[in-house]
């Protein structure tokens, strides 16, 4: 059920599914497996019911203490970067999240972006380029 609520709350990304991969990634005797959940405001928990709803947390109630599960969601933001005809946009690897996400010396990384760069005011002046933004983007961790 916890599984199925987490999945409601993030769309495609299930946290009991994530839970379950993760099973198999065992910490080392003694030590805490840290984890770091980057994204937009799916990530950072907006619609869920609280803050301990968000997936991140979520997913911190599933794995145990043998995990430390970090949040470093951004509401709002985006993978591509700002454009002259869209200035507005709040560029992730430019947010205090982005910096914090790098020096929190994870194990594992969870990347749930891109939701802000498919609506449909975004798209058509920047799907061109989030591939190539995405996939620099996971290069970095």
């Amino acid at each position: 059920a916890l599984s199925a609520v987490a999945a409601a709350l993030v769309g495609r990304a299930d946290a009991g599914a994530a839970a379950r991969a993760l099973q198999g990634v065992p910490p080392a005797a003694g030590r805490v497996l840290r984890i770091s959940c980057v994204g937009d405001s799916l990530t950072e928990g907006y619609h869920a019911s609280s803050q301990a709803m968000s997936y991140p947390s979520v997913l911190q109630d599933l794995m145990g203490p043998d995990y430390f599960v970090m949040n470093f969601g951004h509401s709002g933001s985006t993978l591509t970067g700002p454009q002259p005809a869209y200035p507005q946009k709040i560029v992730y690897s430019q947010t205090p999240e982005y910096t914090s996400s790098l020096q929190s010396e994870p194990d594992i990384v969870i990347i749930m972006i891109g939701s802000n760069d498919a609506t449909s005011i975004v798209w058509p002046m920047f799907h061109q380029d989030f591939e190539p933004a995405y996939t620099k983007f996971v290069g970095v961790y």
